[in-house]
């Protein structure tokens, strides 16, 4: 018996160091609501991969020369090449001078002429159906048209091209002014565009379509009544 209390007091202190209480038990079917412990144990056979599909236009502006910050860049590189600050070769001249523009290609590049493309993003993610009524649990990123990974996404799927070629552009006016192109220079203006074209995208009128789940009608639990059933019910999910 007084095992009993013991373990009795030290229950209840355990509850009132991480709860301020001990905690009553409650009963599955006294809740309206199951708690996470209930729905992690229930949702196992319920697991099924789900597509959410995003689109959005994506605005992507051209690059047009600052002349006046291109023309004072050069002068410097010259001034420094004739003071001993820089090697006197072209090869030379070209590394620093695309460096500088690696380094800050605002400074160098102003949005010009815009590009409308329209964007489409499928997110392969994991959801646990929990309810009767077709309630799914999944990560916020993949059905939440705000999360900033989704627009990133987007965006990282209509780049590559206008990247690439203004990356050989770049590099085929060097090469016309004789600047001897290796792998430096070649880094540091994929560089360049990279940053320019990320800093200056924009995206708008992002869309979401319907969850939809990937394989036919599945076995999932219900809960917290432990029976199971199958449904084929795979439209009209509630949004999150």
């Amino acid at each position: 018996m007084m095992r009993f209390w013991r373990l009795a007091a030290l229950t209840v202190a355990i509850g009132l160091a991480f709860g301020g209480a001990p905690m009553a038990a409650v009963s599955a079917s006294a809740s309206s609501s199951p708690s996470p412990a209930q729905v992690a144990a229930e949702i196992s056979p319920a697991v099924d991969q789900v597509v959410t599909k995003f689109s959005a236009t994506v605005l992507v502006p051209l690059p047009e020369v600052r002349q006046a910050a291109f023309d004072a860049l050069a002068h410097r590189l010259i001034r420094e090449q004739e003071d001993g600050q820089l090697g006197t070769s072209l090869q030379a001249f070209g590394e620093q001078f695309a460096h500088a523009q690696a380094a800050n290609p605002n400074k160098y590049w102003a949005p010009g002429t815009v590009e409308s493309v329209n964007a489409q993003l499928d997110a392969l993610c994991t959801g646990w159906f929990i309810t009767p009524t077709g309630y799914m649990i999944s990560a916020a990123h993949c059905v939440d048209k705000n999360d900033p990974s989704i627009a990133a996404a987007l965006v990282e799927s209509v780049l590559p091209p206008f990247i690439s070629e203004f990356k050989q552009a770049a590099a085929s006016g060097l090469r016309q002014a004789g600047v001897p192109m290796n792998q430096q220079i070649n880094n540091d203006l994929r560089s360049m565009e990279t940053k320019w074209f990320h800093s200056n995208t924009q995206i708008m009128d992002m869309q979401r379509s319907p969850v939809t789940p990937t394989c036919p009608p599945c076995r999932w639990a219900v809960v917290p009544t432990r029976r199971s059933v199958t449904t084929s019910m795979w439209t009209d999910f509630p949004a999150p």
